[in-house]
């Protein structure tokens, strides 16, 4: 893998900043380190690692910088003033500084005559803390309405895998695509649901997780897990419950939700996000207008998140298993 370090002085900053570049050519990535991080996390938390096929074939390269953490958020004894201000200059470095030298280096090692502008060219991006599941946090910390705000960007499309197999699928689907990517990740460890060797994704397409007849259960992200979990509890009742696994969340795939919604004859959605502008929405809106049937959404219900431990948390907020599946007998008499 090609490597370039460079340490140069940061007019913004008023000292010198290091980074390094990790690759021949490709897409364009500017990589920030998490707090208090530095350039060379991205080697060695074995990012580099993972991405090393793309940089490699000259796919993507990846400029590496650092964060000045120490001087600003983690400087709990500083001047809150001084702190402040110093995450300005930060900020103005990434702008004016990190940002025009990752285009200069894309544009000379690419060999383009220009560079388009960054979202235009295919702007990605990876967050993580989503949902309530981040706990002890708060709701400082718990992203709840992420999905509804990237839904709205023109051309945006927007993943939530369910487990590490389809996150490490999705992050590869992200770099091959053509236009942005928004990838939603959560903090908590969850259960692996898809089998590496046999998993497929493809962007835009649901999953069926599980066959089921009576009513059918669509989720994304950890709601996954307890989707599956419900229906083993209905099918002990005698209630059949398919499964769909609703990775792409936008553009979705209108044509699992149609056929479930005709076959079933009812929905469920499940989601770590707030009802309104998530996945519940984006299965309502294909409902409506192509086979219009009983729905119930499972998902935090217009409030705000709070602290505390992750299952209390899903418990507190009616997200549970138990939960769902009081939601499927719930719409299957409205059928």
């Amino acid at each position: 893998m090609e490597m370039q370090y460079f340490k140069e002085y940061s007019p913004a900053l008023g000292r010198e900043m290091e980074c390094k570049i990790y690759g021949h050519g490709g897409r364009p990535m500017l990589y920030i380190p998490c707090q208090d991080g530095r350039f060379f996390d991205f080697e060695d938390f074995h990012m580099a690692d993972t991405l090393a096929p793309w940089i490699e074939s000259g796919q993507i390269m990846v400029l590496s910088i650092d964060t000045l953490d120490k001087e600003t958020w983690s400087d709990t004894n500083g001047d809150p003033y001084w702190r402040i201000r110093r995450y300005e200059q930060w900020l103005r470095y990434i702008v004016d500084e990190a940002v025009p030298k990752l285009r200069y280096l894309s544009k000379e090692r690419n060999g383009w005559d220009d560079l388009p502008g960054v979202i235009a060219f295919g702007c990605s991006l990876g967050a993580t803390h989503a949902g309530i599941s981040v706990g002890e946090d708060g709701a400082t910390h718990q992203c709840l309405e992420d999905i509804g705000l990237m839904r709205t960007i023109p051309g945006m499309v927007v993943l939530s895998p369910a487990d590490a197999v389809e996150a490490r699928a999705a992050v590869e689907a992200a770099i091959l695509h053509d236009g942005p990517v928004y990838l939603r990740f959560g903090r908590l460890a969850v259960p692996q649901v898809f089998d590496r060797d046999t998993y497929q994704f493809t962007l835009g397409k649901g999953i069926c997780v599980k066959e089921g007849s009576d009513a059918t259960i669509i989720a994304t992200g950890l709601m996954l897990f307890e989707a599956i979990d419900a229906a083993e509890q209905l099918s002990k009742e005698g209630i059949s419950a398919r499964v769909i696994d609703i990775h792409t969340i936008k553009p979705i795939d209108r044509d699992i939700i149609v056929k479930a919604a005709q076959e079933t004859g009812c929905i469920v959605t499940a989601e770590e996000h707030n009802i309104f502008c998530g996945l519940g929405s984006a299965v309502a809106e294909v409902l409506v207008e192509n086979a219009p049937v009983p729905m119930e959404r499972i998902g935090v219900k217009d409030v705000y998140g709070r602290s505390g431990k992750p299952a209390e948390l899903l418990k507190y907020y009616n997200m549970t298993a138990d939960d769902i599946a009081a939601a499927v007998k719930k719409v299957m008499k409205r059928k």
